[in-house]
Formats: structure tokens, C-alpha cells, sequence
């Protein structure tokens, strides 16, 4: 129970790669629907994750508060 869907891809799976490889494929016309779909499913998944968990990832630290120095020279 598949898509039927097969290609190669060599190096970056980019449209050059798909362009050149468009022959040997199965059901090439069908990869960017199906790579469009999942790209919906993985930002929905990972957009609820962020949201819902909040996790501590780079550039989503705490921030930090600052201390101001009172002490007198």
C-alpha cells in the first residue's frame, strides 16, 4: 500500500536532481505534492511542539534580567 512514487536522487534531492532524473523515475510529477504535503504536516507538528512545550532551544533562551550595579567608586 504505497504511492507508487520513486526517485532517485543523487546529492540534494533538488530540482536539478529531479529534472535529470525525471526518466528513470516512477510517478515523478507526484514527489512535489506529496514533499509539499509533508512539509504542512512537519511545520503543524513542529509549530504545536513550540507552542505547547516551549522548549529551551538557541535563540529561545531565557532571558535574562539585568543587575544594576549600585555599588559607588
Amino acid at each position: 500500500m504505497g504511492l507508487g512514487v520513486h526517485g532517485g536522487f543523487s546529492f540534494s534531492a533538488g530540482p536539478i536532481d529531479h529534472v535529470i532524473d525525471w526518466n528513470p523515475a516512477t510517478r515523478p510529477w507526484a514527489i512535489v505534492p506529496v514533499g509539499s504535503c509533508f512539509a504542512v504536516v512537519h511545520y503543524a507538528a513542529f509549530r504545536f511542539a513550540i507552542t505547547r512545550f516551549d522548549p529551551r532551544t538557541p535563540g529561545r533562551e531565557a532571558e535574562e534580567v539585568e543587575v544594576e550595579d549600585t555599588t559607588e567608586a
